[in-house]
């Protein structure tokens, strides 16, 4: 099943319900359509500081969401490199779709990737901005 018919299922009332508690960004939740890229040193079940290291350019964006893995959403992040989006970490295939829910520049998270040393989560950088 991908996440067009999952949603259609009251997961897009799930993703609402996950997010409820982030207050200062503003959350645009869509599905989108992500390939894999390759990248060198990725490491497993460290999404966010993969999808940091594969940050290049002005075009690229630092994608935070959801990844449906057996209808489990789990939160993930990855690339959209100009209009395109890319899993550095997992492979698209092996699941059931990917919800963005923000995107951010280089020099948007950089001030958390500075004070912290490692790439933020949904959670992480929402608490970041609200002080």
């Amino acid at each position: 099943m991908k996440t067009r018919e999952l949603l259609e299922n009251d997961f897009s009332s799930m993703v609402k319900m996950m997010t409820q508690g982030i207050r200062h960004i503003n959350l645009d939740p869509k599905e989108v359509e992500v390939a894999h890229r390759k990248l060198a040193g990725a490491q497993k079940k460290q999404c966010f500081n993969n999808a940091f290291k594969a940050l290049h350019g002005p075009n690229t964006k630092y994608v935070l969401g959801y990844v449906f893995f057996h209808n489990i959403p789990i939160e993930h992040a990855w690339i959209k490199d100009g209009d395109e989006y890319f899993d550095v970490t997992l492979n698209p295939e092996d699941q059931q779709g990917y919800v963005s829910v923000i995107e951010f520049s280089l020099d948007e998270i950089m001030p958390y990737v500075n004070k912290f040393h490692s790439a933020p989560s949904l959670y992480d950088i929402n608490r970041f901005l609200g002080k």
